[in-house]
């Protein structure tokens, strides 16, 4: 999992101090996507664990595929590409994030992918390419499973709610 970063607690305060939101869009687009790509790569880790069988390469890097949509919404949400892309019609409306918003961001999430994609490639290195082992799938499930924590604590703290 990501190291916490060194003022959580006080990022979290500095949250609720200015009633810091993100609007319901944005979340469904994250949990849409973000969520819906962690969900995908702990389905295919706890199958193997299940089975108590190693992930075969392919199915490797298909995981590599999730970490890659996570990638470009993060990106998008942080603005490092053009607005007009086809790939999220969500971002059509504006959609500025909270610096203290995004910087939780992009330090939470893309650590883990970038940890998940360190363990994938070490697995499917061509020189050497091996299934992932049941220990290196339980290290894939503690960075998803990092990632959806950070995801539902910061849901819960900047959660705009419609008012009817």
């Amino acid at each position: 999992m990501a190291n916490p970063l060194p003022d959580e607690s006080r990022l979290y305060q500095r949250i609720k101090d200015e009633n810091i939101k993100v609007p319901l869009d944005v979340w469904d687009l994250i949990y849409h996507r973000i969520g819906d790509a962690l969900s995908a790569i702990n389905l295919k880790c706890e199958y193997y664990l299940q089975i108590n069988q190693v992930m075969p390469i392919d199915e490797a890097k298909n995981i590599l595929n999730y970490t890659r949509i996570i990638k470009l919404v993060i990106d998008k949400l942080t603005k490092k590409t053009p607005q007009e892309d086809q790939n999220f019609p969500e971002f059509k409306k504006n959609s500025d994030l909270h610096p203290v918003i995004l910087d939780m961001f992009t330090h939470y999430i893309p650590n883990d992918a970038y940890c998940i994609n360190l363990v994938i490639y070490d697995s499917i290195d061509p020189v050497d390419p091996q299934p992932v082992s049941t220990e290196r799938i339980k290290k894939i499930l503690s960075h998803t499973k990092s990632s959806k924590a950070f995801m539902d604590r910061l849901r819960e703290a900047t959660l705009q709610t419609s008012k009817f």
